[in-house]
């Protein structure tokens, strides 16, 4: 089909890219810094560094000593580890679920798609081959749709990786792919997930493509272009279970036209739709549920007071070394809170998201070799 992308080796994934990973030299992935966090948390490093250059230098130069005893950083310490590391539990269990529920959408759609293969072919015919081919159509513009849906990416101009199956998409009738719906509000009305952080490399990125992700930067108020502007681009709301809707009627067609004739495999489709539902519900939630503000900011706040402090109690016994000192701790903590940021929602763009565009092109290569084998 145009525009696949030919997945076969990395098809060959998990266990030889993860055998290679793990003969990586200790020094070479120490000093990495593709997906590292150093360049996000290097300000606050830097500011508090300087902090601490502030601190020792009004200890040697001055008569005023700022001193206090090490016995606040004991104090701080039992909390602050408390928090860090239920923060970051808390992340990588939200960033291993999403994986676990995308990993069963995707054996529930491999599922799905021998099922309707083999009631298809049982009986081969012209018109079987292409209920084929539009129940294949749907799974793909699903699993991009559902990628699309968890990014917040609502603008039509970010969807260019479904062109070559839109022809199936159930779109209402005054909506388009293209076409502009005349508001009458200033106000956005869409419902949206979001907002998604989106890399700085990563918008240019696409700006400079022609896709504009700006839609997803700033949640709800990006999805219709409010203000002086009176038409906007969107897609209608919860597009993915509106694709699934379709399959689900697609399947029950084809065997009201005879065209599966067995039973059970459309039972068991229908079963199968009815669990990629409970997974994008899951995933959903887990794109909507942020972490409550109060614990996020209370954690910022000692990990700050924590480290500001760092420099006054160590400046005694440790003299310049104290500056040293208090960047490494300070680069330690602040890089385990910007990974927990990144992993509580792993649906973006970030190195460490989820890669959802490579999943969807090498199951939408998958299924198109499937289909393709049977007829």
């Amino acid at each position: 089909m145009a525009g696949s992308h030919d997945y076969t080796d990395l098809i060959a994934y998990p266990v030889k890219e993860r055998l290679r990973t793990r003969r990586r030299n200790l020094w070479i992935e120490a000093f990495s810094y593709k997906g590292s966090v150093t360049f996000q948390v290097l300000p606050s490093v830097v500011i508090l560094v300087i902090w601490a250059t502030i601190i020792a230098v009004i200890n040697n130069y001055t008569t005023v000593q700022v001193i206090l005893p090490q016995s606040l950083i004991t104090l701080l310490s039992v909390v602050l580890g408390l928090l860090v590391t239920f923060r970051s539990s808390q992340a990588y269990e939200r960033y291993s679920e999403g994986r676990k529920t995308w990993a069963a959408i995707t054996s529930q759609l491999r599922n799905m798609t021998r099922l309707y293969v083999t009631g298809l072919t049982v009986n081969p015919s012209e018109a079987g081959s292409g209920a084929i081919t539009k129940a294949y159509k749907l799974q793909v513009a699903f699993i991009y749709s559902l990628k699309h849906y968890l990014r917040a990416e609502h603008d039509p101009e970010q969807w260019h990786d479904m062109s070559d199956v839109m022809d199936v998409v159930p779109l209402p009738k005054q909506t388009h792919l293209l076409h502009l719906v005349r508001t009458t509000s200033n106000i956005a009305t869409t419902v949206h997930l979001g907002p998604i952080k989106i890399p700085t490399a990563v918008l240019h990125k696409h700006q400079n493509g022609g896709n504009d992700v700006d839609g997803a930067t700033n949640g709800a108020a990006n999805g219709a272009v409010a203000g002086k502007e009176d038409h906007i681009k969107v897609f209608p709301p919860r597009m993915p279970f509106r694709i699934l809707l379709a399959l689900s009627k697609h399947i029950a067609s084809c065997f009201d036209k005879k065209l599966m004739t067995l039973g059970p495999f459309t039972n068991g489709s229908d079963a199968l739709i009815s669990s990629i539902i409970d997974g994008c519900t899951t995933l959903e939630r887990i794109a909507t549920t942020p972490i409550p503000p109060a614990y996020s900011i209370h954690l910022k706040q000692i990990l700050l007071v924590y480290c500001a402090f760092l420099p006054i109690q160590l400046t005694k016994d440790l003299g310049w070394w104290m500056i040293l000192v208090v960047g490494l701790v300070s680069y330690c903590l602040l890089g385990i809170e910007m990974i927990a940021q990144q992993l509580e929602m792993p649906f973006g763009y970030y190195p460490n998201d989820l890669p959802l565009d490579l999943y969807c092109g090498v199951l939408k290569d998958e299924l198109q070799r499937l289909i393709a084998s049977h007829k």
